[in-house]
This record gives structure tokens, C-alpha cells and sequence, in this order.
């Protein structure tokens, strides 16, 4: 995770600061995940460029792997739409806490729109780090030169992924989608400074293994509501207990 530094000389360096923030790491869990994406792209039968044509439209894994799933079980282009719609709805809320932050002055809607067009949950959590600390002026370009590195990373990825993939053992390209979100998970427990983080991460721990075994169909979102509505509430009586305090 980039540290909370000093601002940088212009927003065109601050661009290159996200830029070389996210080559790293992050760069290279959402490369591998992507061109994990490829085995289940060549099992549908999408040519390489339809591949990387569904990485630029969709930028995101999961969405992809949906479509590849419901489309390998025969489903309607109606079902795929509104399944993968669903997958990527969990993007709208992190748009929604970064895009305050970004916002400057009179900044050009269009901006914003291609910045949440981009947006990954890793270069996301970046942002979400960094930008607090930099002058207005520089936040979108910080988070532009993480985002679109991003883009360009997931691309190439998979167009060479969709070349080694038959070289690839399943097992391995299964765990290759992995990397992704394992690293952001990472880079959430690193980040976890307060109460209400903790709470959420173990809650989170603790549940969804529970859960997955009740229903493994709605564990991922019950477990989502039960911790995020637990932590929520050990935030609230930390702000009504501090207000008391102060």
C-alpha cells in the first residue's frame, strides 16, 4: 500500500505516483487473475480478441466468470446481462465513498465518468489510502494513473493468458482468479485500524465458512449484511460514546 507522503509536485506526478504505486503487487495479482480468466474464456469458445474485448467492456473477474459459467450452462443473453449486472452492483457503493474524494472544484463530468468506468478494487483501495492525504488537484490524477495502469495490466494479461492457457494445468488457472481478491483482502487487513474494521474482518472470518455450509448460494451476501451491520453498529456507540466522552 503507498504511504501517507507529502504531496506531490503537480497532478501530472501525482498520475505517475498511482501509476507506479500499482505497479507492483497489485499489478501483478490482477495479471494473474485475469489470465486465469482465459481457461474459462477458451472453454466457451471466445476467440482471443472476443476475450479481451470482455475484459475491456466488463474489468472485472467475477462478472467474467458468471458469464462464462451461465453461458457454458446455455443460459439466455437476458440472464447474462442481468446476472453479470448483479455481480458488478458491489462496484456502485466504492464509486460512491471514492468520488467525493476526487471531486474538485468545477471538474468535468465526463471525468469522473470514465474514472468509475475504470475503477478495480485495487486501485480503489489505493486511492482510498492516498488521496485524503494529497491537495484536491492531485486526487483524480493519482487515482487516474492507478486505474488506467490497471486497465492496461488487465488487458495485456489477458491476451497472453488466453495464449498459455492451454498450457496451463486447470488447477492452476483456477487459482490464478484467486490472486485478486486474496491481495485485496491483504491489503483490507492492513488497512484495518479501527473497531469497527476489526469487527467487520472477524465477523466476516468467523460466518462465511458457517454460512457457506447452510446455504452456499447466499452465504457471501448474508454474511456481508450480518458483519457489516454488527460492525456499523460498534461504529455508531464508538461516535455516541466518544460525543458523551468529549
Amino acid at each position: 500500500m503507498p504511504d501517507a507522503q507529502r504531496p506531490y509536485a503537480s497532478p501530472n506526478a501525482a498520475w505517475r505516483g498511482g501509476a507506479r504505486d500499482y505497479l507492483g503487487g497489485a499489478a501483478l495479482a490482477m495479471g494473474a487473475s485475469f489470465m486465469g480468466f482465459d481457461a474459462a474464456a477458451r472453454d466457451i469458445g471466445l476467440s482471443l480478441a472476443q476475450s479481451v474485448a470482455t475484459t475491456a467492456g466488463m474489468v472485472f473477474v467475477p462478472s467474467q466468470m458468471v458469464m462464462a459459467d451461465l453461458a457454458r450452462s446455455g443460459a439466455g443473453i437476458v440472464t447474462l446481462i442481468v446476472a453479470v449486472a448483479l455481480v458488478s452492483l458491489r462496484l456502485f457503493p466504492m464509486s460512491l465513498a471514492l468520488m467525493p474524494l476526487l471531486r474538485e472544484g468545477r471538474t468535468e463530468r465526463l471525468r469522473f465518468y470514465a474514472g468509475g468506468y475504470v475503477l478495480a478494487t485495487t486501485a480503489w483501495a489505493y486511492a482510498m489510502k492516498r488521496c485524503p492525504t494529497l491537495p484536491t488537484d492531485q486526487r483524480l490524477g493519482y487515482f487516474s494513473g492507478a486505474a488506467i495502469t490497471n486497465y492496461v495490466v488487465i488487458l495485456f494479461s489477458t491476451a497472453i493468458g488466453y495464449q498459455l492457457a492451454d498450457a496451463m494445468h486447470p488447477a492452476v488457472t483456477a487459482g490464478l482468479v484467486l490472486f485478486a481478491p486474496l491481495f485485496f483482502l491483504l491489503l483490507f487487513i492492513a488497512d484495518v485500524v479501527d473497531r469497527a474494521g476489526r469487527v467487520a474482518l472477524a465477523t466476516g472470518a468467523v460466518l462465511g465458512p458457517l454460512l457457506f455450509l447452510v446455504d452456499r448460494e447466499w452465504s457471501i451476501v448474508a454474511t456481508g449484511l450480518i458483519g457489516g451491520t454488527i460492525a456499523f453498529a460498534v461504529h455508531r456507540a464508538g461516535e455516541r460514546r466518544g460525543a458523551r466522552d468529549g
